[in-house]
């Protein structure tokens, strides 16, 4: 045979050989020593734009992997509060096998609260929490949460971690935040974060004896929480989700009061919503609807000339349309204070009225050919 007969790129002498192997064992060496390098430097490299950039595009590689993990598994918390060293880490989690990050939680574990509570640590915590899945990862999120919650909840960056761990893994899992809620339900949702996670809370909870212990907490405190700015908000949450003993406790708590709430900025929300309620939802017990309007309607000089009441009483309007004798009775009691309003006022009403008085008449006729 004659040499070269192979021709070009074939065959053991050929070039195809010399060129490709060649290739390959020079990027494997380049791989090599870029990782040597990278020993004892991680961290440095991580916290800085391009590093951080490199350290999520090649956390992939096993080899890349094994280094970044042994080097960032000791420094966490610093990197998880960095400006660029949260975005490696976060990459790092998702690569991470359980065993791996069961050892980082243990080593961010003391760290934990003060990073949740950070501006950057807080979605580098809602990222390990969305990695983790073995139970161990999740009961070791738990502890370390705890040690700390009332913190977390009440700060700006940490009650999104709470969030998420409640979107993550739900009931009962996450009813440690019901417990600590029930325990101190006037801090917690007179605040504005943890009003947030006491809603999350109670959508996502199961019916059983911690909900009913939430709910029984909240409803004790009803008067108080009407009148806040962020509390009234959890006592209309009720009525969209709390059941007929609840809601009905809750309208309870309010008898000789709806007057007063309805003249207030916050508290005048939650008479709306109850009325609302009431004229949707049938107690057995009593008919709450004409019960709050009465009480309403036994104030209506001062309530119709109240920028908030005024509201209220339109309210109450709308809800007993299905009532032409507690109708007429509105009509009755609130034309006379007409004459005592602003103009544009007067007609709003008078309008009102008209159309509330042609809408009971029209009931009145057809209930009276019913019989």
């Amino acid at each position: 045979m004659r040499k070269g007969s192979y021709g070009p790129g074939r065959g053991m002498g050929g070039p195809g050989y010399n060129t490709s192997f060649p290739q390959v064992n020079d990027r494997a060496e380049e791989d090599e020593n870029a990782i040597s390098h990278l020993i004892g430097r991680v961290v440095y490299l991580a916290k800085s734009e391009s590093g951080s950039r490199f350290v999520q595009e090649k956390v992939g590689n096993p080899r890349y992997l094994k280094v970044f993990f042994q080097e960032m598994k000791k420094r966490l918390p610093e990197l998880m509060t960095d400006n660029f060293g949260h975005y490696a880490v976060e990459t790092l989690f998702t690569h991470c096998s359980s065993n791996q990050r069961i050892t980082l939680l243990q080593n961010l574990g003391p760290s934990l609260p003060n990073v949740a509570c950070h501006k950057q640590g807080s979605f580098s915590v809602q990222s390990l929490i969305n990695a983790i899945s073995s139970k161990e990862e999740i009961l070791l999120m738990k502890d370390y949460l705890k040690r700390e919650l009332h913190r977390i909840i009440l700060s700006c960056p940490g009650h999104y971690v709470i969030l998420r761990f409640i979107t993550r893994f739900g009931w009962p899992c996450s009813d440690f935040v019901s417990d600590l809620l029930a325990s101190n339900v006037v801090g917690f949702a007179t605040d504005h974060y943890g009003l947030r996670v006491m809603k999350a809370t109670f959508d996502s909870a199961s019916p059983g004896a911690k909900l009913e212990k939430l709910f029984d907490a909240v409803v004790e405190h009803t008067n108080s929480l009407a009148e806040n700015q962020y509390g009234n908000y959890i006592i209309q949450h009720l009525f969209d989700i709390g059941s007929p003993s609840t809601t009905d406790q809750v309208k309870q708590k309010m008898v000789g009061r709806y007057v007063r709430y309805s003249k207030q900025k916050f508290s005048s929300n939650v008479v709306e919503k109850c009325l609302k309620h009431s004229a949707q939802e049938y107690s057995k017990d009593r008919n709450w609807s004409s019960q709050i309007v009465q009480e309403l309607l036994g104030s209506a000089k001062e309530l119709i000339s109240d920028k908030y009441g005024n509201y209220c009483l339109q309210t109450a309007l709308s809800t007993i349309a299905d009532n032409p004798q507690l109708v007429i009775e509105f009509i009755v009691t609130v034309k006379p204070h007409l004459e005592g309003l602003r103009v544009n006022v007067r007609n709003k009403w008078g309008k009102l009225l008209a159309v509330a008085q042609q809408s009971a008449n029209s009931h009145i006729v057809v209930e009276s050919t019913a019989v």
